[in-house]
């Protein structure tokens, strides 16, 4: 088998033992193909097969935030606080099971590689268990049907956990320099995003003439959804292969040791805590959104309301869409922070005017909102993934150790703890606006009135607080330029010493 040296960006440290006494990791690469300058590539075709996955792990996330609140509480009647819990439960799992099948995934040894089990066998858990989940008869009572909706919703989190981590851990190790992970990147939402446009729509194709009822819409749209998962995760499984293979000591890492000094790490924490007061806001505002176009602005008409809201949602991802290169040429111009306080302004505008945009007598209006808010949270979303890796760069400076796997566990458990928070406090937060869904589009003007402040200035409020932890960051360009330089000079030591 060859070996291929590793780029600087990835190289571990191969000349002295950690500070735990553990064995040094070792790796061997088997040498992809090249492109330009001796770049490692990855094939075209492996790409598409590994990012066919991706759509159907975009489909499965985005089917329960698209149909479970409509579903059992606008058609079935459930009270949306006992919604909101369900849905946190399954957040709190995820953030436990998470770190843990990050681990199992580190250390699992098969002929078919460590990632790609993972992900077929967490695909078909998932796809399988989908669809089963809406087969509940909607004559049992609002106990019967929570409760199993709860145990095969928590059965298909295990597997969406199983494959999503394994998916994820992938993507990182097809390739293993800093523009070639990129390009993986690219690669994987440009095929997934035609699937994610698609679930704007999953409310409105429920609500289809067709159908009998939206449940009987919702239990076709998810056994389509089941068959896109299952097939999509079996193509990845298939048309990828794994490169690099772990020769680690017998001793292994401490994985409690690996966390406690990751969230001692202060750069670390203020990126994380941005990305977790915009999932929550996001988590525990967004729900007030199809309540106010169904309810105040369409008077009651669901499918008035559903159709509005799938329209803002579709012009707001072609403004994401098209966003992306001028987000790129501003970061490059005036750095990463301030290219993530130009975005976090644009949501902030944009949280405001939905105040005055949702209004009945001008519907329309609320297109206008996604050429602030969706670009920003484009913007958002693109700056922090790259000022992640900018503390990776950081944490190896300090410890010498390359530990993506590690931060995005941390960072994770964190997120999915604080947005399972969120699900339970959107739903009292839905009753005690004074909610009310026999009253259909007959709310009180208080209810009203709280339902679009909080959706609108509670919103705004958050981001201005995301605008906040960004006051004096560290880490700038400049800083960034040192930070890779001397990193570069140590692994050319310990290529030399190795």
């Amino acid at each position: 088998m060859p070996s291929v040296t590793l780029p600087p960006d990835i190289q571990p440290s191969r000349t002295a033992q950690p500070a735990t006494g553990e064995p040094a990791t070792t790796v061997t690469l088997l040498a992809p193909n090249r492109g330009e300058e001796g770049a490692l590539r990855v094939p075209h075709k492996e790409l598409v097969a590994y990012s066919l996955a991706g759509a159907g792990e975009g489909m499965a996330s985005s089917i329960f935030g698209a149909l479970t609140m409509p579903i059992l509480n606008i058609f079935l009647g459930i009270n949306p606080g006992l919604i909101s819990t369900i849905l946190s439960i399954r957040g709190i799992l995820d953030a436990c099971c998470d770190p843990i099948i990050g681990h199992a995934s580190d250390n699992f040894r098969s002929k078919w590689g460590r990632r790609r089990p993972f992900i077929l066998v967490g695909g078909l858990i998932s796809g399988g268990l989908l669809s089963a989940i809406w087969c509940f008869n909607p004559a049992w009572s609002h106990h019967a049907i929570l409760t199993w909706f709860l145990c095969l919703y928590l059965l298909f989190s295990i597997g969406y956990s199983l494959f999503s981590v394994g998916y994820f851990a992938l993507g990182i190790e097809l390739a293993p320099s800093y523009h070639e992970r990129t390009r993986v990147v690219a690669y994987r939402s440009v095929v997934s995003k035609p699937f994610s446009l698609l679930s704007m729509w999953f409310y409105s194709f429920a609500l289809l003439p067709v159908f009998s009822n939206e449940l009987a819409g919702a239990r076709w749209l998810a056994l389509l959804t089941s068959l896109v998962v299952i097939g999509t995760c079996t193509m990845t499984f298939l048309g990828t292969r794994e490169r690099t293979k772990y020769v680690v000591g017998k001793k292994k890492e401490n994985l409690i040791h690996a966390l406690k000094s990751t969230y001692t790490n202060p750069e670390f924490l203020r990126v994380t805590m941005i990305y977790v007061v915009m999932n929550t806001s996001l988590a525990l505002f967004g729900i007030f959104g199809t309540f106010v176009n169904i309810f105040y602005v369409f008077g009651g008409n669901k499918t008035a309301g559903a159709a509005m809201s799938a329209t803002a949602a579709t012009i707001g991802w072609v403004c994401a869409w098209f966003s992306i290169p001028l987000v790129t040429w501003f970061s490059r111009r005036h750095q990463k922070h301030n290219t993530l306080r130009a975005a976090l302004v644009l949501m902030i505008v944009g949280g405001i005017l939905k105040f005055w945009c949702f209004n009945p007598k001008y519907p329309y209006l609320q297109l206008a909102l996604p050429f602030f808010f969706s670009t920003g949270i484009a913007g958002v979303y693109t700056v922090l993934s790259s000022m992640q890796a900018d503390v990776v760069d950081l944490d190896e400076l300090r410890s010498g150790q390359r530990r993506e796997g590690i931060f995005g566990a941390a960072g994770g458990w964190v997120m999915k703890s604080a947005g399972a928070l969120a699900g339970v406090l959107s739903g009292v937060m839905l009753n005690a606006t004074g909610y009310n869904v026999a009253l259909g589009g007959h709310q009180s003007p208080r209810t009203y009135f709280w339902m679009l402040f909080l959706f609108s200035i509670g919103t705004a409020g958050m981001n201005s607080f995301c605008f906040l932890l960004l006051w004096r960051y560290p880490l700038t360009e400049s800083r960034m330029i040192e930070i890779r330089t001397e990193l570069d000079r140590r692994h050319a030591a310990e290529n030399n010493d190795a």
